[in-house]
């Protein structure tokens, strides 16, 4: 399982990034490789098991940090 996420990540990389880098869109790298980055990392850690919390709790804190959160009362 864990060969095949690699395996995918490779050829999206070879699919998106080539261009990127051959047009010199600087920014547009840096924004793939840091979506790129965390989505390889959350898909090997689900081929590795590893319990990964909800990110809705997070999107959650956040709201409420800035005060845009639905409360029940």
């Amino acid at each position: 399982m864990i060969l095949i996420v690699i395996v995918g990540f490779i050829i999206i990389a070879l699919i998106d990034l080539i261009p990127l880098i051959k047009q010199r869109k600087t920014l547009a790298i840096v924004a793939f490789s840091v979506f790129f980055a965390l989505a390889l990392t959350y898909g090997l850690l689900n081929a590795f098991d590893v319990e990964v919390p909800s990110i809705m709790k997070a999107w959650k804190s956040f709201f409420e940090w800035l005060g845009i959160a639905y409360k029940v009362e």
